[in-house]
């Protein structure tokens, strides 16, 4: 019997619109979707597999007398399924998905070595808004924390395994595939191999992804692809959803330093000045900042720091740290009194041997709020790196000392 020899897994997490995408993805002439299937989880996912296959190497039975390698295992116990699907897709590259797929994705992948993964990525507070309100029999329909903990677990999961096999998983933003389907889609044909369709643009376009709300819900309101659920929760849920994902929403790019700022400045209680999640947060930027510092500034350079900052990054592997702006005695001075005495100031600063000067992610309102200081620095030196990188970080060397020297 013939097999697939690269079927397509859908991957992501609860509610985040894998069976639309899926759906979608079947209108393709070269592919084939039926519906979610949960036998591969029920059979082979939390580890029973591997746990068959060390119980058969320990107790040296038929595996281990045989020399049967765990790929050649699990590769062997795929093929079975692979022939089940293969049957009923009339010669076509068959699709499964289920978010319940997520958790066991490796294993999959060596199930399955010439397959493809697309992981689905959807904004968590809209996901989490669905979850709640999705009126299905699961765990996290009645528990904010536990739907806010689970879509961190499965994104978590999935974007782990896209890094260590960036050329078998795909990771494709719902929100950016809503917005520009026809670009979404060349991307993903790309990936999986297949030629241009138009029938899978057309079928997005036409149906709404993940919309379903459970009857009479007046907990968090509807949950729509474009609707933003966050200014209906309560300060409670705004809590819950910083505490538990607040720190996966800012790494995995589902908001950016200034906007992630707003919402903890919306789930800000004046009764307890030091949420759960602001060290976190904290840590994750400094923890950012750090690997751009390290990426962009040598271990023997002088480097200013902008505003109070973090003392980690004044003390980096042999850098020489320096407040910006500074007393005589070293300390942060506060912000300068005029873009001129900043300007002044920094240059002093540079003739006493700083070389690079640093704006951490909780110092960017420097660079907005005075343009005369951001103009100057950015007319005569390089910046080394971005926003994108958590930090700003510019080199004080103007490009003509830098020909000479």
């Amino acid at each position: 019997m013939p097999i697939c020899p690269d079927p397509i897994f859908i991957i992501g997490s609860p509610r985040s619109g894998t069976t639309a995408f899926a759906e979608a993805l079947g209108e393709h002439p070269g592919l084939w979707f039926s519906c979610e299937g949960l036998s591969l989880h029920r059979l082979y996912g939390g580890g029973r597999l591997e746990d068959a296959y060390a119980a058969e190497m320990l107790w040296d039975r038929w595996l281990a007398r045989e020399r049967v390698t765990r790929e050649e295992f699990l590769e062997r116990m795929g093929l079975g399924f692979n022939a089940l699907f293969s049957s009923r897709s009339g010669g076509r590259r068959w699709i499964d998905k289920t978010p319940d797929n997520t958790p066991m994705v490796a294993t999959l992948a060596d199930m399955f070595p010439h397959a493809s993964f697309l992981h689905l990525l959807r904004d968590g507070r809209r996901t989490v808004n669905s979850m709640v309100n999705c009126g299905l029999a699961s765990r996290w329909v009645d528990d904010f924390r536990v739907a806010c903990r689970e879509w961190k677990q499965y994104v978590t999961i999935a974007i782990d395994f896209a890094s260590r096999y960036p050329g078998r998983c795909l990771c494709v933003r719902i929100e950016e595939l809503a917005a520009d389907a026809e670009r979404g889609f060349d991307a993903i044909y790309r990936f999986v191999g297949v030629s241009h369709a138009q029938a899978p643009i057309d079928y997005l376009r036409t149906n709404q992804i993940n919309s379903s709300v459970r009857p009479g819900s007046t907990v968090l309101g509807r949950a729509r692809e474009r609707y933003d659920p966050w200014p209906t929760w309560t300060l409670q849920h705004k809590r819950i959803f910083l505490e538990e994902a607040g720190v996966a929403m800012l790494r995995y790019g589902m908001v950016g330093d200034e906007e992630m700022r707003q919402m903890e400045e919306d789930a800000r209680d004046p009764c307890d000045e030091s949420p759960s999640w602001t060290d976190e947060l904290a840590q994750y930027r400094s923890g950012r900042d750090i690997a751009a510092i390290d990426r962009d500034v040598p271990r023997d350079a002088v480097l200013l720091v902008v505003g109070r900052g973090n003392e980690r990054l004044l003390e980096l592997d042999g850098r020489c740290g320096w407040h910006f702006p500074r007393d005589e005695r070293g300390e942060y001075s506060g912000r300068s009194a005029s873009s001129e005495e900043a300007i002044r100031h920094l240059e002093a600063l540079r003739k006493q041997g700083a070389q690079y000067l640093l704006f951490p992610s909780d110092a960017y309102w420097w660079l907005e709020y005075d343009s005369q200081f951001t103009d100057h620095l950015d007319a005569r030196y390089r910046r080394v790196g971005t926003r994108e990188d958590g930090c700003v970080i510019y080199e004080l060397q103007p490009p003509d000392e830098a020909r000479t020297g």
